[in-house]
Order: structure tokens, then C-alpha cells, then sequence
């Protein structure tokens, strides 16, 4: 299958669409009244709630979809991990595929040290933490 995290142009991410996932489950993740959106009831968004709700944060914290997603073993986190790409590259990829911008310097500088520092062994798992915490930012909300 197509993995979840897919390139278009300049990097994109959709959960949605990737088709790894059956419809089932990213229901309870795409639904409208978790992610603040309004019923469809006015063609206008500007009733879009920009607050987290509970729902919301236990879902991007520690919902299944997010960790299914991240530790799959054919998505681009695995092909970074398999790349000779030095840790900062890792973060523009990352940054961009997640919130379609380019990484600050500090994020740059602070999330590429996280990788460095980890062990070989460990590196996966630190590049899980700067998608997981690129997708837990407010911004991840209103960008997809």
C-alpha cells in the first residue's frame, strides 16, 4: 500500500487519503466536531473553534491512528532512517511534510541535536518524537 506519509511536489501529508488506513478508523480522527469545525450549516468557517478540545488532545496525543501511523515500518520516517540524510535535513522533511513550512532555526537546532543525540539504535524512535511533536502543534490543526 501507499504509505501515510507521501510526497507531492513539496512534501505533503494527508491521513485521509493515504489509503493505508480503512475509513473506520479515521473517523473518530477526522471528525468534525473533535477538530472544531462547525456543522456544514453555513458555507463560512469563521465559527471554527481555534481552542483544543479534550477529545482532540487525547486523540493527536496518544490515539491509535497517530501511533499507527508514526511506527509503521513503510512510511518516510523509515526511509529518513535509511537515508545518509544528516539530522537537520530530517527536520526540513519532516516540517514540511507535516506543517508545509520550513522548520524556525531554534526547531531546526533543537530537534536535529534530539536525533543526533540518540543512539543508533534509538534514532528511530527519536525521529518519531519530532513528527509526533511536529503533529501535536497547534498549527498541524489548521493547516490539515
Amino acid at each position: 500500500g501507499s504509505p501515510p506519509f507521501r510526497s507531492s511536489g513539496v512534501a505533503g501529508f494527508s491521513l485521509a487519503s493515504s489509503g493505508t488506513i480503512s475509513k473506520s478508523m479515521t473517523r473518530p480522527l477526522l471528525d468534525s466536531a473533535t477538530f472544531g469545525k462547525p456543522p456544514r450549516l453555513v458555507a463560512s468557517e469563521c465559527e471554527r473553534s481555534n481552542e483544543p478540545t479534550v477529545p482532540q488532545v487525547f486523540q493527536l496525543m496518544s490515539g491509535p491512528i497517530i501511533q499507527e501511523l508514526l511506527t509503521r515500518a513503510d512510511n518516510r520516517l523509515s526511509r529518513l532512517i535509511e537515508s545518509t540524510a544528516p539530522p537537520s535535513e530530517m527536520v526540513d522533511e519532516l516540517c514540511w511534510a507535516i506543517l508545509s513550512r520550513a522548520p524556525s532555526e531554534e526547531e531546526k537546532r533543537r530537534l536535529a541535536a534530539h536525533i543526533d543525540a540518540a543512539k543508533p539504535e534509538e534514532r528511530r524512535q527519536a525521529l518519531e518524537d519530532v513528527a509526533w511533536a511536529f503533529l501535536n502543534a497547534k498549527e498541524a490543526i489548521f493547516r490539515h
